[in-house]
């Protein structure tokens, strides 16, 4: 087959002559018969289709193919119609085959399977047909004919080459899924097959280019230390393990070197030995191409296969170049360009040779390139580059009619790429800004297409745009183009010259905030505070704060004039805005004064009325800025200077104090508010609702301050004596949910009921009632509720951590009740956002993405997950789970003796050993004996499970996988015997009916031959 561009193909054997040996006995024995005859005999029978059909058979059976085709061929012509001359059709192909001429084979079993289709040897016909196809690198057909006789005999022996060879054609097409399927199979049906070595090394394959780093490692390893009666197959596997040494992060230089090395050294194929040192050289030749260089130079003249030789010459071509060898470079790529068939690589190594004669000042060669192989567009590109470069450079030295000139000629220039007709109209509008013709540049600039894909000069664009409609005073025009290029993911070269640019654009439009933010950032990017401010700065600033004054915002224009009035060089800017601040500072409210000032106010008036009411006023207005501190502290203010005679509002402040340091925090806040609230709880003729308000507050006070107990009995006080309270629905909440903290669900639930039954209540409450309500159900192990609650909650929460852990409650009631579909697709969203859930959740997530993987059929990404998660959480207490699910995938790559191992973890673990997955754990290892025909061993391992463990299934599918042992060891009396333990223990099993099938078909055996042995499963 033919290779890929990465990796190396397998060298899958060919289907070798003993298939036949049969055929080719009969063969033999037909020649000798031939030779024995005299020569008188031999001329009499000359013309018989008999004597001709021997003749044939003996060039067959000496190996002399070329002989053997014409005397077949010459059958055939001859007698179409007699009794050998299928014999004669199926053999001319494999004489062809032999010859390798694979095409003319193909046809010949074709010509076969049309003429004798039922004839005994039409199986093997159509097998032979998809393995010429293959080895013809007919990649369509061969699928097909393989695909066809694995369909149609699905027991053949020869399956185990079929299905290796679907896998390889599957890696040639770039379908490493597939591949893996057809490997996986190939080793699980011949698990010590004539092509297992060759199955594992497939299916390494298959899962590296899938990114199953560690299952092919190991697939990798194992075929290095196993198969040494197979070197070629340790040599490539070698290979890979190189590959994946480069493949892993951070890459192993050393590991893949040593790989490479033992290779290069040691293997027998030229091949392999010159792929090797090719890896080898492109792992360095980023950071070491000389090193590179000297590995590629001596390989580079070898005898390997075309595409191999190709990328020799190119990868030796790069590190030449990178190390100064440039002709040799040339010479390398000269010698590509005389491969046939022009493929896209030799393609490519073509524009690399142009590059480099570019750089060698070499364009006429360069050009004469393009045009042999018709390379039009890199030609124009070769031009276009020499005269750009001329224009760039007349731009810099201040030519802007010299570049502008050079700039609209390549814009004259037909089928240019688009990236290059953006840049040179780019430059063309940079050329009439310097000749300061700026409508002239808003003209290019609005020709230059906004759907180009190089991102830096977009940017670049979008700042020149912005520029341009500034200096015209277009301002409004100007800000979109000055925000896309200040928010490019690129650091653009001119960012504070658009930013001054573009705050004076905002402070013109009457933009104040978005001015006053950008002039912050300026300001802190220049560190001002310890210098004055430039020219520029200062300009924007008093720019910014007369905007401010016009549009009455006196915050923004009292900053920037304060500003100025401290920092600004400047003396008469210093005045004017002073000027400005000490008529707003007497034209100030009395309400908008200082707390400070307010104090002194007291201090000269108490207890005045006006004062309390302003300072209350204010307070309010600070909470409804959400300022709590200060709210809290203008309340405090009038508390503290109202008469004790105002009950009503110093009730009422006492309240809000306590609410806003509920919300604020600190000990000694929350100590204040608790003060004010049990004060106020102290007088009998409080308003009762108003006293529920209260309480609830005061249980939250208590919840903050540390003290559990009187919380909890506060909210209780809220439950139980204020039902017809807005807040009882909450407070009853918090009782529920301490009630399930201590597993009392029985009255949790009672309580939560009643919540759940209150019209219109809060949508926050019902979403953390409904959570409450699922996780009581998740306890009791009443699935449906669980799914029913926690999809209810889902709805209505707005956290999403809390909606993940939800949609965890719901995947396992799904799981639990056995809808794989729903659970499988709502496990896969939890996973990809596993490390937003709380840790005790995370591994159960890998756990049962794994066991679902494994419930649809897909193995090795449950051995995968089930891999990554036992490193992951080492102190999982069900961690025996992912070592079941491991022993399933390296069953599935027929590693029994390794899957074995596995499965022996889960028994052993203290947390598994009594669990239904160690039963069934103990079955598989049974099975796998069963599989290895160790019949013996098997029965021995499933007598275990029928010894040691408490489950019923496993147990009865113990006894009757040990009655089929006995059957295949012809000990039917013993088979009988686990039959009939079977039925009479587990009557309702699922095997019960099997069972008395395999009974009855033993009794009618033993009726007609006693010691007759019954099929296998």
């Amino acid at each position: 087959m033919p290779n890929t561009e990465s990796l190396p193909v397998l060298s899958l054997k060919p289907l070798m002559s003993r298939l036949f040996k049969i055929r080719m006995i009969i063969c033999a024995v037909i020649a000798a018969i031939a030779v024995i005859t005299s020569p008188q005999q031999n001329r009499a029978q000359a013309q018989t289709p008999e004597v001709q059909y021997k003749l044939a058979a003996g060039f067959y059976e000496r190996g002399q193919w070329e002989e053997a085709t014409a005397a077949l061929n010459d059958f055939i012509a001859r007698h179409p119609n007699g009794p050998q001359a299928p014999q004669a059709t199926f053999f001319l192909a494999e004489t062809l085959m032999q010859q390798h001429q694979f095409k003319a084979a193909y046809l010949s079993y074709q010509s076969f399977l049309t003429q004798f289709a039922t004839h005994p040897l039409a199986v093997r016909a159509m097998f032979r047909m998809g393995e010429s196809a293959f080895r013809d690198n007919n990649t369509q057909i061969a699928i097909r004919m393989l695909e066809e006789f694995s369909r149609k005999h699905p027991q053949h022996d020869l399956n185990q080459y079929a299905f290796s060879y679907l896998g390889q054609l599957r890696l040639v097409k770039s379908e490493p899924q597939l591949a893996q399927l057809a490997f996986e199979r190939s080793l699980q049906n011949y698990p010590n097959g004539a092509m297992s070595a060759e199955s594992r090394l497939g299916l390494g394959n298959a899962l590296m280019k899938q990114g199953y780093i560690k299952d092919a490692k190991r697939l990798f390893e194992y075929c290095v230390t196993q198969t040494v009666d197979q070197p070629s197959i340790a040599d490539e596997a070698q290979l890979q393990l190189g590959l994946l040494a480069l493949y892993q992060q951070p890459a192993d230089h050393t590991e893949a070197r040593k790989r490479f090395s033992t290779v290069a050294e040691n293997a027998a194929s030229s091949t392999i030995r010159a792929t090797a040192i090719l890896s080898w050289a492109r792992s360095i030749g980023e950071t070491k191409p000389a090193e590179a260089f000297n590995l590629l130079e001596p390989v580079v003249g070898w005898e390997v296969p075309v595409g191999i030789k190709v990328d020799l010459l190119i990868e030796t071509a790069i590190a030449a170049s990178k190390t100064d060898r440039t002709e040799m470079a040339l010479g390398y790529l000269k010698q590509v360009r005389a491969i046939k068939p022009l493929t896209k690589k030799v393609l490519d190594a073509v524009r690399f040779e142009m590059r480099l004669l570019e750089s060698q000042d070499q364009i006429q060669t360069a050009i004469e390139l393009a045009d042999e192989f018709n390379l039009a567009v890199e030609k124009r590109t070769l031009i276009a580059t020499n005269q750009e470069a001329t224009g760039r450079q007349q731009y810099t030295d201040g030519n802007f009619e010299g570049s502008l000139e050079t700039f609209g000629l390549l814009l004259k220039l037909q089928n240019t790429k688009p990236k290059q007709q953006m840049t040179w109209r780019y430059f063309e509008a940079l050329n009439y800004i310097g000749l300061k013709k700026l409508h002239r540049a808003e003209s290019s600039l609005g020709r230059i297409s906004a759907d180009f894909s190089d991102d830096k000069l977009k940017s670049l664009v979008q700042f020149c745009k912005g520029s341009v409609k500034f200096r015209l005073e277009k301002y409004s025009a100007a800000i979109p183009h000055f925000q896309k290029y200040l928010n490019t993911d690129l650091e653009p070269n001119d960012r504070r010259n658009a930013k001054q640019e573009l705050a004076i654009c905002f402070a013109k439009t009457e933009n104040i905030v978005e001015a006053d933010l950008l002039l912050d950032s300026l300001v802190n990017q220049n560190g001002i505070g310890q210098a004055d401010l430039n020219d520029e700065l200062e300009t924007i600033a008093e720019l910014l704060a007369e905007a401010a004054q016009q549009r009455q915002d006196d915050t923004i224009s009292a900053k920037w004039y304060t500003f100025l009035k401290e920092k600004s060089g400047d003396e008469d800017r210093r005045n004017r805005a002073d000027r400005w601040l000490l008529v707003r500072t007497l034209e100030t409210p009395m309400e908008q004064q200082t707390l400070a000032t307010f104090t002194e106010l007291f201090a000269q008036h108490p207890q005045d009325a006006r004062l309390i009411t302003t300072a209350v006023e204010n307070a309010k207005q600070y909470e409804s800025d959400n300022d709590t501190a200060a709210a809290m502290q203008w309340y405090q203010l009038a508390l503290e200077n109202s008469p004790a005679t105002n009950v009503d509002l110093n009730g009422g402040v006492k309240i809000k104090i306590a609410k806003l340091a509920s919300s604020l925090g600190g000990t000694a806040t929350l100590t204040i508010a608790k003060t004010n609230l049990e004060s106020w709880l102290q007088n009998p003729t409080n308003d009762e609702t108003l006293k529920a308000e209260v309480l609830f507050q005061l249980a939250w006070i208590y919840h903050d301050l540390g003290d559990l107990s009187k919380s909890l009995a506060t909210f209780e006080q809220v439950a139980t004596q204020h039902p017809d309270s807005k807040y009882w629905p909450d407070a009853a909440y918090r009782v529920a949910k301490q009630k399930v903290s201590t597993r009392n669900n029985v009255a949790a639930k009672t309580l939560i009921d009643k919540i759940l039954a209150v019209n219109n209540l809060p949508a926050a409450i019902e979403a953390r009632t409904l959570f409450l309500s699922g996780k009581v159900a998740f306890a009791q192990q009443d699935w449906p509720q669980v799914e029913s609650a926690m999809l209810a909650f889902s709805a209505k929460a707005s956290s999403e951590t809390t909606k993940l852990t939800a949609k965890y409650f719901t995947a396992e009631a799904l799981f639990q009740q056995r809808k794989n579909d729903l659970a499988f697709e709502a496990f896969n969203e939890l996973h990809r956002n596993v490390a937003s859930l709380p840790p005790q959740y995370q591994p159960w997530i890998w756990l049962r993405k794994a066991s679902l993987n494994l419930a649809v059929g897909d193995i090795t990404n449950a051995a995968k997950l089930a891999s990554q998660a036992k490193e992951r959480f080492t102190h999982f207490n069900s961690r025996f789970e992912f070592d079941y699910l491991i022993a399933r995938g390296l069953e599935s790559k027929g590693m029994l003796s390794d899957a074995r191992k596995q499965l022996e973890k889960v028994i052993a673990s203290p947390a598994g050993s009594k669990t239904e997955t160690a039963a069934h754990s103990q079955w598989r290892i049974a099975e796998t004996f069963f599989h290895q025909e160790k019949y013996k061993l098997a029965i021995a391992e499933y007598y275990k499970v029928d010894s040691l463990y408490a489950f019923p299934k496993w147990r009865a599918a113990a006894l009757i996988q040990a009655g089929k042992c006995q059957e295949h060891l012809a000990n039917p009396e013993n088979a009988n015997k686990l039959y009939q333990q079977l039925l009479d223990r587990y009557p309702d099993s699922e095997f019960a009916a099997e069972a008395q099938g395999r009974m009855n078909q033993l009794k009618t055996a033993n009726a007609k031959t006693p010691n007759a042995k019954t099929t296998n499963r």
